[in-house]
This record gives C-alpha cells, sequence and structure tokens, in this order.
C-alpha cells in the first residue's frame, strides 16, 4: 500500500517526538496548518522543501509521496 504524505508527515512527527506546534515553528507556519497537512491538505512546493529538510529527505521522495507516478 502507498503511504500518502498526510501519513508520512505524522508519522514523521510522532517519531521524531515533536509536537505540532514544534513542527510549526520550524517550517513557519502555524499548528493549525499542520493538523491540516497531516489530515488531507498538500502544501506548497516551499513548504514541502521545508519538510525534506526537517526530516532529512530528499524532495523527490516528498514530492513523490503526493504525486505518485
Amino acid at each position: 500500500m502507498r503511504q500518502h504524505f498526510c501519513d508520512w508527515l505524522y508519522q514523521s512527527r510522532v517519531e521524531k517526538g515533536m509536537s505540532r506546534r514544534e513542527l510549526a515553528r520550524k517550517s513557519g507556519v502555524s499548528p493549525y496548518m499542520i493538523s491540516r497537512y497531516e489530515e488531507e491538505c498538500t502544501p506548497k512546493i516551499q513548504l514541502i522543501i521545508k519538510f525534506a529538510k526537517i526530516f532529512n529527505e530528499s524532495p523527490d521522495f516528498m514530492f513523490n509521496l503526493i504525486y505518485p507516478g
């Protein structure tokens, strides 16, 4: 089963022991938006790149979660 970005974001945040507030601070968005991204929304490209850096993943990996193909 293919992992979706929202599932990956939640699991990665929890594995790193980060709260939504901490991830929000590191990425420059509100905790509310982090919860939206974990539930259903797709972030803008600039934020995807920030998440890749925060979680030490390649941007290509991140884009593949969002735009499988």
